[in-house]
């Protein structure tokens, strides 16, 4: 029966058949044709949703920025009137200040000093005698006035050769530079 053909029915029932075909074929194309159109409705809605929500969003960045604007010209603003306020004052004030005398007693801001005086021993104040040079070069050997620590051999003839050769080092010299005492001594 599969491979035979059918007959078509004569008749009204032929024609019923016919009719009662023909309407399930109308009604299949009807639907795929509203399945179309829903499709297609769907398709027109989501693109009206994606214009819409890039219209909201440019709507948003928008404002976003004119907010910005708004909010820097304000605090522009608040600078600006701190600004002249403050130059105001300044103004002010050096106008107050010409008209005054700049003079400062800075005597009167001086603190004075504690300073003990110097009262140098009779030994320093004695002036060494001189060798047969003349007095620009002993003042220049005074004025070189070192401490020295005596210990090394240069040092000894360096302080040897500024002494008189007739004088003797003084017991309280001597003591000095022995291992009991202080090993400092003032060279001319």
């Amino acid at each position: 029966m599969a491979g035979r053909k059918r007959r078509k029915a004569n008749g009204v029932v032929g024609f019923i058949a016919d009719a009662i075909s023909d309407q399930q074929k109308a009604r299949a194309q009807t639907q795929r044709l509203e399945a179309r159109a829903q499709q297609a409705w769907a398709k027109e809605n989501a693109k009206m949703a994606a214009a819409n929500a890039r219209d909201k969003a440019r709507q948003t960045q928008r404002e976003a920025r004119e907010r910005e604007i708004a909010e820097g010209q304000a605090e522009a603003e608040v600078v600006t009137r701190t600004l002249q306020s403050r130059l105001t004052e300044l103004r002010t004030l050096l106008t107050g200040t010409l008209g005054e005398d700049p003079y400062l007693p800075w005597d009167r801001f001086k603190e004075p000093l504690l300073i003990a005086e110097f009262k140098p021993s009779k030994r320093l104040a004695t002036e060494l005698p001189r060798r047969g040079r003349s007095s620009s070069c002993q003042s220049r050997r005074l004025a070189s006035v070192r401490w020295h620590r005596v210990g090394d051999a240069r040092t000894r003839r360096r302080w040897r050769k500024a002494r008189p050769p007739t004088s003797r080092p003084s017991p309280s010299t001597a003591r000095m530079s022995g291992a009991g005492g202080s090993n400092w001594r003032r060279r001319s």
